[in-house]
């Protein structure tokens, strides 16, 4: 058995200029908590009132959570054709308590996994940091640690460019650390880093290695007082846009957890008596459901989601639009 919650469409029911036609009655069957997530409106001959990102005018409906709590709509089934309730099944997808959702009914099928970006990571965040004498024992890429002997600064931590929020006497190389607490992990799909650096970097998500540049061998941590391969002057401080690296988020299969976890990053000069050293570092996550879980991702990282989502059929006159729960 399954509990179902519908409209009928009716073509006599039209509002001035065709914008909306709703109307519609509702069953339900004994599944309380079905009640907190109802079909709550229906555009039918949506002509001109709302366009989809396409530019187009397709039907729309609406869901509506009525209750006090977040309800997961992962597996909930939408359709015009009530022999085939879950003709369009509903992605893994947090419904905040009062939240509407919007779903285009125009047989486009789609359903993006991200709907928006938030920064993770600032450069301008309060980092640990060490400028290594010996080579740090490797727990440093790991969270929950306590460290000895390292300190704590405005990111990003340097030397030559005016651009560190923190600065250090010259340095071969400076390890660095910056924790950050994930509420859901399963809605992470996508994380980027974005690197300003002065001359070689590695970075690290608990440990696994996500990024590098300039230094060293992949996969190799290089030593405390390897040198970069290179000069590699810093972007940022040019008005040039950073470097950016997307993370292979399957490297990262049961290694980022609800909790806390750690970007970690070691930045490499090309001479030891180098003139410069830049570390400003940002981790901007890709987030699949409506929930923030840290801030907005900012206007420079060019990031942007398309929270809309269209169902594999579209509304016709005498159609039962019907959302029903397994």
């Amino acid at each position: 058995m399954f509990s179902i919650n519908y409209f009928y469409v009716n073509s006599f029911h039209e509002y001035m200029h065709k914008q909306i036609l709703l109307f519609g009655f509702i069953i339900f069957l004994p599944f309380s908590i079905f009640t907190q997530v109802e079909l709550s409106e229906l555009g039918h001959t949506n002509m001109n009132f709302i366009a989809d990102e396409d530019g187009e005018f397709s039907d729309w409906l609406e869901i509506r959570n009525t209750g006090s709590l977040s309800v997961n709509i992962a597996d909930y089934g939408l359709t015009n054709d009530p022999t085939l309730p879950f003709k369009f099944t509903l992605p893994s997808y947090a419904l905040q308590p009062g939240e509407h959702k919007l779903i285009w009914a125009s047989g486009k099928n789609r359903i993006p996994v991200i709907d928006h970006y938030e920064t993770v990571i600032a450069a301008n965040y309060t980092w640990q940091y060490l400028v290594p004498s010996s080579e740090p024992d490797a727990s440093w890429r790991l969270p929950n640690q306590t460290l000895i002997g390292w300190s704590s600064g405005i990111g990003g931590v340097g030397f030559g460019d005016n651009d560190d929020g923190t600065t250090i006497p010259t340095a071969t190389s400076v390890f660095l650390r910056k924790t950050f607490n994930l509420s859901d992990v399963a809605t992470i799909e996508f994380l980027k880093l974005y690197m300003d650096y002065d001359d070689g970097f590695v970075a690290y998500i608990n440990g696994v290695e996500i990024a590098r540049a300039n230094v060293g061998v992949v996969g190799t941590p290089p030593a405390f007082n390897s040198l970069a391969a290179g000069n590699h002057e810093a972007n940022g401080y040019q008005g040039i846009a950073l470097d950016g690296y997307v993370v292979n988020m399957s490297a990262l299969e049961g290694i980022l957890v609800n909790g806390e976890n750690v970007l970690s990053i070691q930045v490499h000069n090309a001479t030891v008596n180098s003139s410069d050293l830049t570390s400003n570092a940002f981790l901007a996550a890709g987030v699949s459901g409506s929930a923030i879980q840290f801030g907005p991702a900012l206007t420079w990282m060019n990031l942007v989601a398309s929270s809309a989502w269209h169902t594999n059929f579209e509304v016709s006159t005498g159609d039962q639009i019907m959302l029903s729960l397994p």
